[in-house]
């Protein structure tokens, strides 16, 4: 089955999207460990922390308001 040229642009963007924001945050990280290495991980760690916790806007949602 072929895939439209669309459908693959889009998925083919969100991928590269990814991509770049990963290699971003670890060439931050990176740098930041060249400074001073404890610092690498408080950042990520915070990070990560702030991705995965669902947003006040989120949570509205889920409740149906």
């Amino acid at each position: 089955m072929k895939t439209p040229k669309i459908q693959f642009v889009k998925i083919l963007k969100a991928i590269i999207t990814d991509l770049l924001f990963m290699v971003g945050l670890s060439s931050v990280a990176c740098g930041i460990w060249q400074i001073y290495s404890p610092l690498a991980f408080i950042f990520l760690g915070s990070f990560i922390i702030y991705m995965v916790l669902p947003s006040k806007k989120a949570k509205n949602t889920e409740k149906g308001r």
